[in-house]
């Protein structure tokens, strides 16, 4: 058994290989105190991450949303608005959060 929190809770998520790429040129181009997002742009629900990575293991364990664990003043949707950094410096995400997903699952197989 898997106990969660809010499966339904959506979020946006950018691979750290973006976010570096994004970083890297914002210390070459980026106008110096000005801030900018990185991010994705959009979100995606928890629970559908969860079924892909499970996908990925061949597993499908029973599900328990549990109470304690969400969190009742999450906001349900959170993501970000990358169009500044895309107009100030041309960056926008390459990796696919699926396969983020994966490059997750095939660490998580190496380890003891």
């Amino acid at each position: 058994m898997l106990r969660c929190g809010d499966l339904d809770t959506r979020r946006d998520f950018v691979d750290v290989r973006d976010a570096v790429a994004a970083y890297v040129v914002l210390m070459r181009h980026g106008r110096p105190r000005h801030v900018y997002n990185v991010c994705a742009g959009v979100s995606h629900r928890i629970g559908d991450l969860l079924d892909a990575l499970m996908t990925l293991a061949g597993v499908r364990p029973r599900i328990e949303a549990e109470a304690a664990r969400a969190r009742s003043r999450d906001v349900s949707d959170i993501y970000g608005d990358r169009s500044k950094i895309a107009r100030d410096v041309g960056w926008q995400p390459t990796i696919h959060v699926e396969d983020s997903l994966k490059v997750l699952w095939e660490w998580a197989k190496t380890q003891p």
